[in-house]
């Protein structure tokens, strides 16, 4: 059998976080077995251009190109990530009819504009000017993903949703609620040879941890994280916490200069690898994540799987793997604060808790959902 993944960004060595969750399972997929052909668009590029990563081969290519591969090649399915209009349409209209296709929906390409818009403020006015252009680039998108739904039989396509709400919204979205019937839900995969449950102690509950990017989007709420521990900053146990903030981007110091003055705050500006990231989960013992929008969230479930009590947002997604047997859904900074506290006077509470992230790890590890997805395509090509 041979497989084609189809997506618009994968690591090099001069960019290692373009995508790579979608490396993880190529290489899982290989490890099996399979076949697999790595393609990556690029439309403004001129010609093809081929690397290796961690013994992968990839090539990049614009759209002559890949509509010449998906010509000539005879391959038995398309997994495409990201299925992004420009480049899917090439694959729809030079592929062979019995040609299967699995598109992976992971958020913003089945996602209206509108629920981006947390993102605006009258800081960043300057924003504004670019809303006519996201707007109409992203009606074009939905509109295209409305057809690849209605067709989906025709152009011989599965789905896969990393999550029930990632799916409702799909449908939502594009107005075809109900018109999904090819599809299944897998989540992405966690390392859990990397992200082993570790048993905590009493002491690491007072440990809190939280790594995040730190760019324009408010995405990731790092604001409500800053506001939480100045909350907590009103408890008379404060001073026994310790909270380690990890992240990168060009708002790091902006966000975070509200929190410097704290002497247990500890402030860690750079990028981390899995292992570093491993790391930093067996030094703590709490993971506080707000978010204002996850498909899934996979940094959460890898702190979760690791043995990290989430303290988290009760939004999109996040309940579909936050369960409160081992965490908190959070509505507001209050709760995130009270959860924190409950957990410092109460340390059987935060052992148990702990314990029972291992049920998380049990159904979304590597092992498991690779499993899934290859058994999949396997049905899908027979």
């Amino acid at each position: 059998m041979k497989m084609l993944l189809l997506t618009q960004q994968y690591p090099k060595h001069s960019n290692k976080y373009r995508n790579g969750f979608v490396h993880s399972r190529v290489k899982a997929y290989v490890s099996k077995g399979y076949d697999v052909e790595v393609l990556v668009y690029d439309r403004k590029i001129k010609e093809a251009v081929l690397y290796e990563y961690e013994g992968v081969k990839v090539k990049e290519v614009n759209s002559y190109d890949l509509a010449k591969v998906i010509e000539t090649s005879a391959y038995n399915i398309i997994c495409i990530h990201f299925a992004l209009r420009r480049m899917t349409e090439i694959v729809l209209k030079h592929k062979s009819p019995d040609m299967k296709i699995i598109v992976w929906v992971h958020g913003y390409e089945a996602l209206n504009f509108k629920r981006r818009t947390f993102n605006l403020s009258f800081e960043t006015l300057r924003d504004y000017i670019y809303i006519p252009l996201d707007y109409f680039s992203n009606l074009k998108q939905l509109i295209f993903f409305r057809k690849l739904i209605t067709n989906q039989n025709e152009f011989n396509t599965h789905f896969v949703f990393v999550s029930e709400w990632m799916k409702k919204v799909t449908e939502t979205d594009t107005k075809t609620v109900g018109s999904i019937k090819n599809y299944s839900i897998i989540p992405n995969p966690i390392n859990t040879e990397i992200f082993s449950y570790e048993k905590k102690t009493e002491k690491d509950r007072l440990k809190i941890f939280n790594l995040r990017p730190y760019g324009r989007s408010k995405k990731y709420a790092n604001d409500i994280t800053i506001k939480v521990i100045k909350k907590l900053s009103e408890e008379p146990f404060f001073e026994n916490l310790v909270f380690n903030l990890y992240g990168n981007g060009e708002r790091f110091e902006e966000i975070t200069n509200e929190v410097k003055e704290f002497s247990n705050v500890n402030l860690y500006k750079g990028f981390l690898n899995q292992r570093e990231i491993k790391e930093a989960h067996n030094q703590n013992g709490i993971l506080l994540m707000p978010t204002r929008q996850d498909a899934q969230g996979v940094s959460m479930c890898e702190a979760i799987c690791s043995g990290l009590v989430p303290i988290v947002s009760n939004n999109t997604a996040i309940p579909e793997f936050a369960d409160e047997e081992f965490g908190y859904l959070c509505s507001n900074v209050k709760d995130y604060a009270e959860a924190i506290k409950e957990l410092y006077y109460n340390s059987s509470s935060f052992l148990e808790k702990s314990k029972n992230t291992k049920k998380l790890a049990n159904r979304i590890s590597n092992n498991v959902i690779i499993n899934e997805e290859l058994d999949l395509i396997d049905k899908l090509i027979i």
